[in-house]
């Protein structure tokens, strides 16, 4: 929500942001009150065109205990790095606040640096084009494309430490943000990072300027890259544990997904059993062999062997997952080690159950980590 957006009625800053929260406990109210369970908070984001960071930092901190979660800047991103916003970040750092920051999507890599540095973010909004800082260099043998991935210093950065992306698939299409790799959801990159283990999250973005839905984006990547409910429970689970959340409600919230999750999975094994069922017969339009390699301390990922696929320069062709621990399974990784799996999910949970009462208490904070809520 940017505060600075709602003020020609005559509302001070603060003035806006409570009104937001007495609309957000309105809607929760009576979702609850239908039998449903939503929970949402505000991340307070100041524009990266003003000049009031500052001031739009101290506001998030000041109602901390009152609905607002987190901290951002929007806007015009190109030509506007965060590094303009040092001293609020700084503020907010001393004051033990989280910040995302929107980076890589309007601009590059140069944009998610900055965001890391003088932005401090523990999330990136969008973050899509993190993936030109993946290199591929192809080659031909025995008749096969041979391709060898190359995460650069920022990418392995970024991946290595597991900082969760705020990826958009519609919105990074309908802006241009994913030109660099094409213009059709196949092209998009989020289905490499998430196999190349980056932390992906999916989002909305802007759901009426964009026309969408968390369930149509899910569906749209669930038809174009043949994701399982599987998949997307590791994605949401992804956005658990990259929220602004205490340890204990993402635990909770954690283990009220995976036990729906499962139930639904249940339900699919019963209809997969039935006459009603019919298997699939179209084959994948991808094979990967991935090829052992013993160094695994340098940047260089395997070298991987693309079978069928749509063009051998198209990410569909190089999906892949790299790890000494890891099990490739319909082009995914499987590992406990992975933060975002749903083993790691259900052992940690077996480890911290909670109390779990009949009316769910109000989380002082959203799980979800869609970005531009104003």
């Amino acid at each position: 929500m940017g505060p600075e957006q709602h003020l020609s009625a005559g509302l001070s800053l603060d003035e806006a942001v409570e009104a937001v929260q007495e609309g957000l406990e309105e809607g929760m109210d009576s979702v609850d009150e239908a039998g449903g369970y939503i929970e949402v908070g505000q991340i307070i984001t100041a524009m990266r065109h003003a000049d009031r960071g500052s001031e739009i930092a101290q506001l998030a901190v000041r109602h901390r205990d009152n609905g607002v979660v987190g901290f951002d800047i929007a806007g015009a991103e190109d030509g506007f790095l965060p590094s303009r916003f040092t001293e609020a970040f700084t503020y907010l750092a001393e004051n033990n606040f989280p910040a995302t920051v929107h980076a890589g999507e309007g601009a590059g890599l140069e944009s998610i640096q900055d965001a890391l540095v003088h932005g401090r973010a523990l999330r990136l909004g969008h973050g899509v084009r993190i993936a030109e800082d993946i290199h591929l260099d192809v080659e031909e043998v025995d008749g096969n494309d041979v391709g060898t991935l190359t995460l650069g210093d920022l990418a392995q950065w970024v991946r290595d430490r597991q900082i969760p992306l705020e990826l958009c698939p519609s919105s990074n299409l309908q802006t241009g943000a994913i030109a660099a790799f094409g213009t059709t959801i196949a092209e998009h990159p989020i289905d490499l990072l998430h196999q190349l283990g980056f932390n992906v999250t999916v989002n909305t973005d802007n759901r009426l300027m964009s026309g969408v839905t968390l369930t149509g984006e899910f569906g749209l990547l669930v038809e174009t890259f043949g994701y399982g409910l599987d998949t997307v429970l590791e994605l949401t689970l992804n956005a658990v544990h990259a929220s602004f959340l205490p340890i204990e409600s993402r635990e909770q919230l954690a283990d009220f997904i995976v036990e729906s999750f499962e139930d639904a999975m249940e339900e699919i094994d019963g209809f997969e059993d039935s006459e009603d069922f019919k298997k699939p017969s179209t084959p994948p339009i991808w094979t990967i062999l991935l090829q052992t390699k013993t160094d695994l301390s340098a940047n260089s990922v395997p070298e991987l062997t693309v079978g069928p696929a749509p063009h051998p320069w198209s990410w569909p062709a190089l999906l892949m997952w790299w790890a000494p621990s890891g099990t490739i399974a319909r082009g995914r990784r499987h590992s406990p080690t992975n933060p975002s799996s749903v083993t790691w999910w259900r052992n940690r949970m077996s480890l911290l159950k909670r109390w779990k009462p009949e009316a769910r208490p109000r989380f002082p904070g959203s799980w979800a980590t869609s970005c531009c809520k104003w």
